[in-house]
């Protein structure tokens, strides 16, 4: 009985009320402890890298010598702290900050909050200062990042979910301030109210100015609601050359649950 009532509120519920509803539904889903999984990349009109910046991996986009159009990576995460570790292909085990490598719920507020390169370092704290809980701080960047009051919601053209089960289509407009609350699209899975859809509005400048969309689409993985897939279509600004569009794919696969992690 429980998903035909929840299929009928999303029905009959404002568009600013579905998408509140999905994230109080997406919020209490179970989380795995750890999760290990296979992330796969495909790259077509730009090439792909893993880089080390003092063991901290780094995922670049780019063109010329090191770049490729498809690699593949081991990674672990450990969803208590949301934190990541990858081997590059030497067998080099790297910490890793973008949520590209995080496949979770959580990682949703990262992409909103801080985008591709993921949360930055906590600066130095001085000697008199009061210590932030760390937990404390990511109720603080979820607020800000997803909040519905920080958008205009209203429903969009017929779309359902990347598994082809019914859904809605939200779309959302930043009230102020797009840089900072840059998603634009969810779908809601009517049976579940789960979110299985969400895309964001990407921007950085430079002398490689990047631009386009990223879209991440959920899906079921030994009972755990998990990001499968991951994909950008991006707009390259280089000075001096034009513009230069591509498309970046993630695939999530052989993922585990660890026991006891």
């Amino acid at each position: 009985m429980l998903p035909i009532v929840l299929a009928a509120m999303i029905g009959t519920a404002s568009p600013a009320e579905a998408y509140a509803n999905a994230l109080a539904v997406m919020t209490a889903l179970p989380q795995p402890a750890s999760m290990k999984f296979a992330a796969g990349v495909t790259a077509q009109g730009v090439g792909i890298r893993l880089g080390n910046d003092s063991k901290r991996a780094v995922f670049e986009a780019g063109f010329g010598s090191g770049f490729k159009n498809a690699a593949s990576w081991r990674a672990e995460l450990r969803t208590s702290d949301n934190t990541a570790t990858v081997r590059d292909e030497r067998g080099t085990v790297l910490d890793v900050r973008s949520p590209l490598f995080k496949p979770v719920w959580r990682s949703a507020y990262e992409w909103a909050q801080y985008g591709l390169h993921g949360r930055p370092p906590e600066p130095v704290a001085a000697p008199t200062a009061a210590p932030v809980a760390d937990g404390d701080d990511n109720v603080i960047g979820r607020v800000i990042a997803l909040k519905p009051s920080a958008y205009r919601i209203e429903d969009g053209v017929a779309e359902d979910c990347p598994n082809a089960a019914p859904g809605r289509h939200l779309h959302l407009i930043a009230v102020r301030l797009p840089q900072k609350y840059p998603l634009t699209d969810v779908v809601v899975e009517r049976e579940t109210q789960r979110i299985c859809m969400m895309r964001f509005n990407l921007g950085e400048s430079g002398a490689l100015s990047l631009t386009g969309s990223f879209q991440l689409d959920f899906g079921e993985a030994s009972g755990y609601w998990v990001i499968k897939t991951d994909t950008a279509h991006l707009l390259f600004r280089i000075f001096g050359m034009g513009t230069k569009h591509a498309d970046v794919k993630f695939v999530y696969d052989d993922i585990t649950f660890p026991t006891g992690a």
